[in-house]
């Protein structure tokens, strides 16, 4: 299997704006700078010489395990190679920083890139990734500190299946998400047709009293929520903010031509 560096990169920079932007994680320093600029870098024509030069240049100091740099040129069209020598990129919620909404019950987020033509390579790729995080959970355990949860999401390069992979408990400590380059090209929030998604637990108390009365009554306490259009977990929204199944959204949508916005509430579910 060939693949292109172009799209890999840019599959981890959407990534990026989604777990820093939109869950509220912070990046190490060299991981937001491989990364934090690709809306920059992507004024200029993914086809482009100069483009190509620039991913390069990104794999090569920023990205790429440091024994692998020196092969880079000659196998970085190879998927494989390419998933293999990709470095993990680690993301923390630092314990003063509250979680962006209830569902994301993790503090720490290990991006694992994978090829979906060799599952043996990729099974071991993950199971490091959980011997790591075990790891940093003693460590801090002995420093009298605690890791309250942590999630894997897994990139894979390859073609995106039918059917959306759930998230999957690995034990006490992980969970496991799952991307695939294809559907992650490029930032579906951006999109100005796309409606702003917000959970409603993470709303201040001033901002749901401007709310219209019927959406307070919808999910006040004793509220059925089988009344209430479901946002699916699968849903692409609600995978891009981390939505778990009994959290009410509130969705905003920008009226274009009358002007102004109006609001629905939908309820996660399975």
């Amino acid at each position: 299997m060939t693949s292109s560096p172009e799209t890999l990169y840019s599959a981890l920079a959407t990534l990026h704006a989604m777990i820093v932007d939109d869950r509220k994680f912070i990046a190490y320093a060299d991981c937001a700078l491989a990364l934090g600029r690709a809306d920059t870098l992507r004024m200029l024509p993914m086809s482009s010489s100069l483009y190509r030069r620039v991913v390069d240049n990104i794999f090569r100091l920023n990205l790429l395990q440091r024994d692998r740099v020196g092969e880079y040129q000659n196998c970085s069209t190879d998927a494989a190679w390419l998933c293999d020598s990709v470095r993990n990129l680690v993301y923390v919620r630092p314990r003063e920083v509250p979680p962006a909404h209830a569902g994301i019950t993790y503090s720490v987020i290990v991006v694992v890139v994978t090829s979906a033509d060799d599952t043996d390579a990729a099974n071991i790729k993950l199971k490091l990734a959980e011997k790591h995080l075990h790891a940093m959970e003693k460590q801090l355990r002995e420093k009298r500190m605690s890791l309250d949860k942590a999630r894997i999401v897994r990139l894979v390069l390859g073609e995106t299946p039918t059917n959306v992979v759930p998230i999957k408990t690995v034990d006490s400590l992980i969970t496991l998400e799952t991307w695939h380059a294809p559907e992650i090209q490029s930032n579906v929030t951006k999109n100005d047709l796309v409606p702003r998604h917000r959970a409603m637990d993470s709303l201040t108390e001033q901002e749901v009293a401007a709310l219209p009365v019927t959406i307070r009554k919808a999910v006040e306490p004793g509220s059925d929520p089988t009344k209430i259009d479901a946002l699916f977990t699968t849903d692409m929204m609600a995978r891009w903010y981390g939505f778990m199944r009994g959290q009410y959204v509130l969705v905003e949508r920008r009226l274009l031509l009358e002007g102004g916005e109006s609001y629905t509430v939908r309820f996660v579910d399975e």
